[in-house]
């Protein structure tokens, strides 16, 4: 019988590729060739983009993961939870720092972070385009703020459901174009207008039920209008303002807006 030693290196990369990330750390302690093989397949495509799911996740497995793909990885996701392992947490936080220095995507989700895990976490920012740290329970009084021209690249930001951060958070960020500040409830509007009149060319803005954000008698559409006239997406749904149909209306690019009057919670 022919031995799977016998393949060449083309057949051996073909039959590889189907295998998880566990399933090649493994294989490769098998003979040298696999591991060949194994490294071969660690720098493809197939690790561009990584996605890690609590309940799959083998966290004896994380260091070596992140150790054979973490200079390949150009987006990776994780969700963890409020009630995660604080060891789990520390080990994801130290992989995606130490070893993922070309992100351009990074999503973590539900993890929350003190002052020393996010100023390490910062370490793979420069290069990022998309960060999303939706339900991170961030709040500008637990972690150091974001420096905008540091991460002058980061373009879309997603921080949906923080629901203690006021906003200084990104107010600086002057080159970001998609913002979902979502279910914020203590999103201030001095914060935010001063992130409207920073930020050079917004083209999508959701703020949805974030209902401290819009006072009374502030007119905020006009106030997008004024500073933001490039808006292609506009979503405000819960904020307690109406609908505008005139001053939508001098927005010339904008091809979709959702403003519900009735403000979240009442």
């Amino acid at each position: 019988m022919t031995s799977i030693l016998c393949l060449n290196q083309d057949c051996l990369n073909n039959i590889f590729k189907y295998f998880t990330i566990y399933e090649l750390i493994d294989i490769e302690e098998t003979c040298s060739a696999f591991k060949v093989t194994c490294e071969e397949i660690y720098s493809t495509k197939k690790f561009h983009s990584y996605r890690i799911e609590l309940r799959y996740l083998r966290a004896e497995y994380l260091d070596a993961i992140f150790e054979r793909i973490g200079d390949t990885l150009r987006s990776f996701e994780f969700s963890g939870g409020g009630i995660m392992d604080e060891g789990i947490k520390q080990t994801v936080i130290d992989a995606v720092s130490n070893n993922c220095m070309k992100l351009n995507k990074l999503s973590l989700n539900y993890l929350h972070f003190d002052n020393n895990q996010f100023r390490e976490l910062q370490k793979c920012f420069t290069n990022l385009t998309y960060l999303d740290l939706s339900r991170c329970n961030i709040s500008e009084s637990r972690i150091d703020c974001l420096d905008g021209e540091k991460f002058k690249n980061i373009k879309t930001l997603k921080l949906a459901g923080n629901v203690q951060m006021s906003g200084a958070f990104f107010k600086s960020m002057k080159h970001v174009e998609k913002l979902d500040a979502t279910y914020c409830y203590e999103l201030r509007y001095f914060e935010f207008q001063q992130f409207l009149k920073n930020c050079i060319n917004l083209i999508e803005l959701d703020v949805s039920a974030s209902c401290q954000v819009i006072p009374e008698d502030q007119d905020i559409l006009e106030q997008i209008l004024q500073y933001q006239p490039n808006i292609e997406r506009l979503i405000m749904n819960g904020v307690g303002i109406e609908r505008n149909k005139e001053i939508l209306s001098k927005f010339k690019h904008l091809k979709h807006s959702s403003i519900t009057g009735r403000k979240f919670g009442t």
